[in-house]
């Protein structure tokens, strides 16, 4: 890529998960050592947004380190002011959501102008349909698209992918993540905007499915191998956790890993992909109200008067879950979050994958990615470091074009060494049964 002005632009840096992208990028600025300091060093930050008091006001949020970054005005209305932004620099963070409103005038610009971009998008409408317009464009143009680069779904899917490689030379078979939240006293919350996405992605799944269908011709079949894995909807109880219920997580980790198992078996003809599954967890004494709330939901997002309700009343439809203030600052600050993976397969490399494996199965990993609040902090840390992976590394150790997954792009990425110093930390164990 030719020179340019800027190396990094965060786009939509005055909004509420903007700004702690923002503060992220302020933190990892003033890293000294390591591979942060390495990736950083000398990196040229911009931040773009609509309004310029309110990129002024983000970056004096921000601290010192961030005040001398420059401002770029653009909006997702003004696709010449898309342009403009993304000829000056080489990668955009886009934070600017719900994707499947504003999401894909950032694409278009970005595959446009020869330039790299990672969001934070887990709306599966948006990611897929993404990959169906723009990944052949992207990939001729030498143009990195990496959706999904914060909570959804880096630690799920890059999780998946260690725990399927611990496996060499023997065979992932199958694979289940499951989230666990930790809060404090205080409990937790989510902002407005991604209660929205999950409200559209819900009364909108018949968009999913016509987009699917669109894309079968278009990807390769995965072979799967073993006995069947059961996928539960939940609520369940499971003997690896005591005192808690697990459901069915709605969020886009399952769609993303199993796009990342398709971009493998599209590299290698005989990739085998493992089954896989993902839940999400809590105490048992919260099940009642799960029960209630989640039926509440998903009943009304299937109506236009029910989806009005639910954006009109969030708080109330969600027991103060998903606010439109968001969570406080002493909310996230005692709030972290743990996935743990349990995968299972062969510890021998298997000859003949068509064969009856029950009996071969010997061998089981638990992978944990661990991190601090997932919503805002730990999404930022993952955004930050994915950018600088694709600045740093793109056409070596990640791919040089096209709409790709977190867990295929960053495959022999040195991503999660940029993420220990941001206190996320994975761990891969064998285990018994």
């Amino acid at each position: 890529m030719a020179e340019r002005e800027f190396d990094l632009v965060i786009f939509g840096a005055s909004g509420f998960t903007g700004e702690y992208v923002l503060k992220e990028a302020a933190k990892i600025l003033e890293i000294q050592s390591g591979a942060l300091a390495e990736y950083s060093k000398n990196a040229k930050w911009a931040i773009a947004g609509r309004s310029q008091e309110k990129l002024d006001a983000a970056k004096a949020k921000a601290g010192e380190s961030v005040a001398a970054v420059a401002t770029i005005l653009a909006d997702v209305g003004d696709a010449e002011s898309l342009r403009a932004m993304a000829k000056r620099t080489k990668v955009i963070l886009n934070c600017v959501g719900p994707y499947r409103f504003f999401g894909a005038p950032v694409v278009a610009a970005c595959v446009e102008e020869g330039t790299d971009c990672v969001d934070l998008c887990g709306e599966p409408e948006f990611l897929e349909k993404t990959a169906l317009e723009f990944h052949e464009a992207a990939k001729q143009k030498g143009v990195l698209i990496v959706g999904s680069c914060g909570f959804d779904s880096i630690p799920a899917d890059c999780g998946v992918q260690a725990a399927r490689r611990a496996f060499s030379p023997g065979l992932c078979v199958s694979a289940e993540t499951f989230l666990h939240l930790q809060t404090g006293p205080k409990g937790g919350a989510v902002h407005y905007a991604t209660f929205q996405a999950a409200v559209e992605g819900v009364g909108n799944a018949h968009i999913l499915q016509e987009i699917r269908k669109k894309a079968q011709g278009q990807k390769p079949k995965l072979t799967r191998v073993g006995p069947k894995l059961k996928i539960q909807q939940g609520p369940f109880e499971t003997s690896k956790y005591d005192g808690k219920a697990c459901y069915a997580f709605m969020g886009a980790d399952a769609s993303v890993i199993k796009r990342s198992f398709e971009f493998f078996t599209e590299k290698d003809s005989k990739f085998i992909s493992p089954q896989h599954a993902c839940y999400f967890c809590l105490p048992k004494e919260h099940s009642r109200k799960m029960n209630i709330y989640g039926g509440m939901f998903m009943t009304l997002a299937k109506f236009s008067l029910g989806r009005s309700l639910l954006l009109q009343y969030p708080g109330f439809f969600t027991n103060q879950f998903f606010t439109r203030e968001g969570p406080s600052e002493e909310q996230m600050a005692e709030t972290s979050f743990w996935i743990d993976i349990f995968a299972s397969g062969t510890s021998a490399a298997v000859s003949d994958p068509s064969a009856d494996l029950s009996g071969q199965i010997d061998k089981h990993v638990k992978v944990t990615v661990k991190g601090p609040e997932p919503g805002y902090i730990a999404t930022s840390s993952f955004l930050c470091c994915a950018a600088l992976a694709v600045l740093r590394e793109k056409g070596s150790r990640i791919a040089s074009g096209g709409v790709l997954t977190p867990g295929f792009a960053f495959e022999d990425s040195r991503l999660f060494e940029l993420l220990q110093q941001r206190d996320v930390s994975i761990e891969v164990s064998e285990v018994q049964q």
